[in-house]
């Protein structure tokens, strides 16, 4: 870190450190230098701001190789073991999902200072991911992979008209597209399914990295 210049007459305090757990090919969100790229040089200015406004210095881990390297198995022996290594946890969404059900997180809700009404959160995420008042995962601009990996759904329109589906954008809108709406509508019966393997036609099937895919 830069050094910080003592604006009193006190000694000044070491700083704390914040401690990021990453997979390694994704330490570029929290970890940067000046090298006059926008978002390179947007990641530096923000981690030297925080680190002077709250006198810590951020350090970032990298675990794994990967887009699926589970940082969980080095966090929850980490927490398990008491040593309180890591300050955040960046993992897979859905792995971290899963993790949040063994008792090592923390309930976002319960930090102060946190205020997910502020805009740098991704509301709708949070919000979906919260189970009465306790939410173990929260995303937001901190994470650049908010943005570059946002995933969309496909249907085939013509399709579901045939096979008498209800309008899936209503659906969506009044909030009834659920895991359980997906393998209704994706779950043909196989005379079906054979007859559109053998037109070769795009079916209602449906793939993202936390499902699989159904269909």
């Amino acid at each position: 870190s830069e050094t910080r210049q003592n604006q009193s007459s006190s000694p000044p305090t070491k700083p704390d450190l914040y401690i990021i757990l990453s997979r390694t090919n994704f330490t570029y969100e929290f970890d940067a230098e000046q090298t006059g790229d926008i978002v390179d040089d947007a990641v530096y200015n923000r981690n030297r701001t925080v680190e002077e406004r709250f006198n810590v210095d951020i350090i970032t881990h990298a675990y794994g190789e990967g887009n699926m390297a589970n940082v969980l198995e080095v966090s929850d022996k980490s927490i398990l073991a008491g040593d309180d290594a890591y300050q955040l946890i960046s993992a897979y969404t859905y792995l971290a999902a899963t993790g949040s059900t063994n008792g090592n997180y923390m309930n976002w809700y319960e930090m102060p200072h946190i205020n997910f009404d502020k805009p740098w959160w991704a509301k709708g995420f949070i919000e979906a991911a919260s189970i009465h008042d306790t939410v173990f995962i929260a995303t937001g601009d901190l994470s650049l992979l908010y943005n570059e990996v946002t995933l969309a759904m496909l249907f085939n329109k013509e399709l579901a008209d045939e096979l008498q589906i209800d309008n899936l954008y209503d659906t969506v809108r009044d909030g009834e597209w659920t895991f359980d709406k997906l393998i209704e509508y994706s779950a043909f019966h196989d005379d079906l399914a054979r007859q559109l393997r053998e037109s070769a036609r795009d079916g209602c099937r449906f793939r993202n990295h936390s499902l699989s895919e159904v269909g």
